[in-house]
């Protein structure tokens, strides 16, 4: 354990698990629990890292950190530790994890000779002196006789301790393909100062190493390498409101899909405030290494007057033709899933509720229904509908209970097949913002989904619940990527403080309710429609389910047959699942 302390520190593993610079001080809000003032913090003793949550009197050091950011055992956060930090031995190795690696990167540099430096030159179209360059600021190195880059040199600065960390080793075979030595994949960051002022992303080292060469090393340029088209989901930005370039290659299609398309939308998923803009070589060219090397004459003119034109943009065909509305059949829309088009794809739904009183139950209750194509209270889904839970707040031994007690409560015990290929829970646990939505588009794009739950809103913002500003920056993304796959966002969140004086909601009506949720209002403007579960103080066990925005579209239908806005609910006494309250009626 004190080599994987050595390479990766607690700060660093931080870094690696989407916990930022915010969380690396000695006092700061806990990343484990919401709270205003500050409870949490790390510290180094005896030359080893620890931290410590007073809030709950917490404290341990990487392998513990690990255990309360993924939820995992003991064993397996040492498991997950040896991996992040590239100590994995053999043994102990998954077929699917990247070799250990060995070899001190100084060394593999060191194995540079001239001979190498020349035959990159010829081989890339590179100057001699940009290659040497590339081996002076330790970009390139020799593993095994094989040409191989760092994974990533990250300095990590705090206070009177820094230290340089260098994950692993990228390592081209002869047949083209590469290969990773010790840690995982991430971005190559080159930076000419701390503080840039734009930055260029690229998915070839090999596009980047020529603009540099080309132009030189610019001071207040930022260059992320992600290193292939798959890897553009892990671009982790900085600055998030940094101007940004991404130079594009001229690909082929491939099953329906421009790679540098794929990579690009990846890339742009995690620049949510960045202002973003496209740039592609010459169409006779597949790459910007391809065009620099060809180029005849001045190289930095032309390149400069490349980077300051506009980019090529497609016309939108965004206009609303009046035809095609007035000739439009709404019980025939292909888009619609729920209700009376109360949700269509791309769309999304808020549902608040106070906390312990059932959301969960009543949003897994709902995917379980919707996906045998059943009514949930009078909501009717348009076919079978395909369900993916992402939730932090539950163990599994609440998930399972919630899950056994709806199939035996609703006596859906015939149609377990079904639903369990159609109904799919994961636990995701220390991702926010967007290195959240990044793995959702994964998720999505894994399971084929219909309808995603994000239980809840708070496990997954990266900011102030009461900031319009953080709410957006994680919504409007979310919304886009709803669009973009075709899915309905279903979005848990919490009530604020119970009010003491019962009167003050007791004659609230649908468009008060809609705003109950804790936060900024732009959560209910943002959602497409809005559902409240509603525990009635000084009733016992009585509880109402409001639909607000957009409620009359829902199809919410009482025993007795009449359409509703409001369903009287309570805990079913067959199974853990809820059931309509007859007694009310």
């Amino acid at each position: 354990m004190d080599e994987c302390k050595q390479r990766l520190p607690l700060p660093a593993l931080m870094s690696k698990l989407g916990y930022g610079t915010e969380y690396q001080k000695a006092s700061c809000r806990s990343p484990f629990r919401d709270e205003k003032n500050p409870s949490f913090g790390i510290f180094q003793h005896d030359g080893n890292w620890f931290f410590k949550d007073h809030g709950t009197d917490e404290s341990g050091d990487e392998v513990t950190f690990i255990e309360h950011a993924l939820g995992l055992s003991n064993r397996d956060a040492i498991k997950k530790y040896k991996e992040l930090a590239g100590c994995d031995t053999p043994r102990e190795k998954s077929k699917y994890l990247a070799e250990s690696w060995e070899h001190p990167w100084n060394e593999c540099v060191r194995r540079i000779t001239q001979k190498e430096i020349d035959e990159l030159a010829e081989w890339r179209g590179y100057r001699p002196e940009f290659c040497q360059w590339l081996k002076d600021s330790r970009l390139i190195g020799l593993k095994d006789g094989l040409l191989s880059m760092p994974i990533s040199i990250a300095e990590i600065n705090l206070g009177k301790w820094q230290f340089e960390l260098i994950t692993g080793i990228h390592q081209r075979r002869k047949d083209g393909s590469w290969r990773i030595y010790g840690g995982s994949m991430e971005p190559l960051v080159i930076e000419g100062s701390k503080t840039p002022t734009q930055q260029f992303i690229f998915e070839s080292q090999w596009d980047a190493f020529a603009l540099i060469d080309a132009l030189g090393e610019q001071r207040d340029t930022r260059i992320i390498i992600t290193r292939g088209a798959s890897n553009g989901g892990l671009v982790i930005p900085f600055n998030l409101k940094l101007p940004t370039t991404l130079i594009m290659q001229n690909d082929e299609e491939k099953n329906g899909k421009v790679p540098a398309e794929v990579w690009a939308d990846k890339v742009e998923a995690t620049l949510i405030k960045a202002p973003t803009r496209k740039l592609y070589p010459p169409k006779e060219y597949k790459d910007l290494n391809d065009w620099i090397r060809d180029i005849k004459g001045d190289v930095i003119s032309e390149l400069n007057t490349w980077l300051n034109s506009k980019p090529e943009t497609q016309k939108k065909n965004d206009k609303v033709c009046w035809d095609t509305a007035l000739f439009w059949n709404a019980e025939k829309d292909p888009d619609a899933l729920l209700g009376n088009r109360w949700l269509c794809k791309g769309g999304s739904c808020l549902w608040i509720g106070g906390s312990g009183i059932g959301k969960s139950v009543l949003s897994i209750q709902a995917a379980i229904t919707w996906s045998i194509q059943a009514s949930f209270f009078g909501i009717e889904p348009w076919k079978a509908l395909k369900s993916t839970i992402i939730q932090s707040e539950n163990d599994f031994g609440d998930v399972a209970e919630s899950m056994q007690g709806i199939v035996k409560g609703m006596s859906y015990e015939k149609h377990i097949d079904t639903i369990k290929e159609n109904v799919n829970v994961y636990t995701v646990n220390g991702l926010y913002g967007h290195l959240f939505i990044s793995r959702l588009e994964q998720i999505i794009e894994e399971e084929e989904t219909d309808l995603i739950w994000i239980d809840n809103l708070l496990s997954y913002l990266d900011g102030e619940v009461n900031s319009q500003q953080d709410v957006m920056a994680f919504l409007n993304p979310l919304r886009e990527l709803a669009i973009q796959k075709g899915v309905i966002i279903m979005l848990m969140h919490h009530t604020g403080k119970p009010k003491t004086d019962t009167k003050s909601t007791s004659n609230w009506g649908a468009n008060e309710w809609a705003y109950a949720g804790l936060g900024s209002s732009a959560l209910t403007n943002w959602a497409r429609a809005v559902m409240v579960l509603v525990s009635h103080s000084g009733e016992d066990k009585k509880y109402s389910l409001y639909a607000t925005k957009r409620g009359n579209r829902t199809g919410l239908k009482s025993f007795t047959g009449e359409y509703t806005t409001k369903m009287p609910l309570k805990h079913s006494k067959y199974g853990l699942c809820w059931e309509e309250d007859l007694e009310v009626l």
